[in-house]
């Protein structure tokens, strides 16, 4: 999700191991984030917006980190096509990255950038996006507004638009996950099998609101909405607008190999001016979805609140960032319990039909069965 995409790249891409993960601690440590955190000066970027102006930085700022995910070296200037030449790297380990829909989920802007149509509603249940009822109705007669007002969209025969998000995935987890019914799937599939396809979906869940721009696929070919690869459903073309939509994208993953365990590494809670702003531009609020994904975590590694107030604030360099992040995880895991926040229960808790007895599948685990099952 989102930043975290860059890793999971590189180790789905080079394996864990003690080489692989020094070579990760190091980057991180020396990460320049000056351009990312001098974008995130609050007060600047409301005006901003206040007055409908830009405030997303270039796609190309997260180009070093592309490069260090493929495994490439990084030139100062390097574009993102000569990055991906240089890299010969294949996923190796089961990799799932999520992505929101910018098409599918866009709320038509009002007079301002702070205002929006409300013309279609969010499922939380399935991330499904439909078009309100009366709204259907109008555009099924006033086509000609229809194409002026969502050139991006065809209209269907029903009201539903499509899924929320898409997930990026090696060929191991597309044939997994497209076995799950599309109207229970939380996201659409798009293959990944090149270095192109994996700078993508870093990209993609990257680019969250008012920090990166919408990426568009360059290939919606490898796309599959339904169950036919290369067909959009009812987008013409297919943009992703970052990873918010999913904090932890565990459920579908979870359902399908009942087995799984999920740690996950915190999220926090967008201020409130932040939670609507995403509500207005992209229909989801942000807040029942984290809790909606916290009933899948077993492990939770996430910050103590104080600590996450000096992240927030930029009190910390990356290397200490780094520091409080290793000894918070290493506090969660010996103690081996999940840290209770508020939590929501999905529609969908149970195995796919199919795979085992249809019962909710036990969450809030920690990770002490497995380490044993690992073990012996």
């Amino acid at each position: 999700n989102s930043g975290g995409s860059i890793l999971a790249v590189y180790f789905a891409c080079f394996g864990f191991g003690d080489a692989t993960i020094d070579r990760a601690t190091e980057k991180i440590r020396a990460i320049d984030l000056a351009a990312i955190h001098g974008n995130e000066q609050l007060s600047a970027k409301m005006q901003r917006l206040l007055l409908n102006k830009h405030t997303e930085l270039s796609n190309d700022a997260l180009n070093e980190e592309i490069a260090f995910a493929l495994g490439c070296d990084y030139h100062a200037g390097d574009n993102l096509e000569a990055i991906v030449a240089r890299a010969d790297c294949r996923p190796r380990l089961p990799l799932l990255i999520v992505a929101a829909n910018a098409e599918v989920l866009s709320n038509r802007r009002g007079a301002s950038a702070l205002t929006g149509r409300w013309e279609k509603r969010f499922d939380r249940d399935n991330y499904d996006v439909v078009w309100q009822n009366e709204v259907f109705d109008f555009y099924r007669e006033h086509p000609q507004q229809f194409a002026a007002h969502a050139p991006d969209l065809r209209l269907g025969d029903s009201p539903r638009i499509g899924k929320a998000a898409t997930y990026f995935v090696d060929r191991s987890m597309f044939e997994l996950l497209r076995q799950i019914p599309v109207e229970q799937r939380l996201a659409d599939l798009r293959l990944i099998d090149t270095p192109a396809d994996l700078a993508l979906a870093i990209r993609a869940s990257s680019a969250e609101p008012t920090y990166f721009e919408p990426v568009v696929d360059p290939e919606p070919s490898k796309l599959l909405t339904d169950r036919v690869l290369g067909e959009l459903g009812n987008t013409v073309r297919r943009s992703y607008c970052g990873g918010f939509v999913m904090p932890l994208p565990a459920q579908d993953a979870r359902r399908m190999i009942p087995e799984l365990y999920v740690l996950g590494t915190s999220s926090v809670p967008l201020p409130p001016s932040a939670r609507k702003l995403v509500e207005t531009w992209y229909l989801v609020d942000t807040q029942p979805l984290l809790y909606q994904c916290n009933w899948w975590c077993d492990l939770d590694t996430s910050p103590a609140e104080d600590d996450k107030r000096k992240i927030a604030a930029h009190h910390l360099s990356p290397d200490e960032e780094w520091q409080l992040g290793y000894a918070t995880a290493d506090g969660c895991l010996a103690k081996d319990a999940y840290v209770q926040g508020l939590v929501l229960q999905p529609k969908f808790t149970a195995p796919v039909a199919g795979r085992s007895e249809p019962l909710p599948l036990p969450t809030h685990r920690g990770l002490n069965a497995l380490r044993f099952a690992t073990s012996h």
